[in-house]
């Protein structure tokens, strides 16, 4: 399950994903699932902002911080990401 919502400029997307989801033949080779984990992490990375991403030479100048707070518990996982003006792509499988 994947939510996307904004509050103000900020836009956050939350995910929680199971062990028993019917979607679950696409992970079956990975090793997501494999490994029995409790724990809680954080990452950030930086992604391309909305302003003038279409001069590719400028999107070194024009990144923003992604933060990313998250759950693993033995049968599920959920984690939060947050970030400010994210340029976000839509791709059709």
């Amino acid at each position: 399950m994947v939510k996307y919502f904004k509050i103000g400029k900020i836009e956050f997307k939350y995910v929680f994903k199971h062990r028993f989801e019917k979607d679950r033949e696409k992970e079956l080779f990975s090793s997501v699932w494999r490994k029995w984990e409790l724990g809680v992490w954080g990452k950030t990375h930086q992604a391309v902002a909305k302003k003038h991403h279409k001069v590719v030479s400028d999107w070194g100048k024009n990144s923003v911080n992604v933060y990313m707070i998250g759950i693993e518990l033995l049968w599920c996982r959920m984690w939060l990401e947050f970030s400010k003006e994210l340029l976000r792509i839509g791709i059709d499988d």
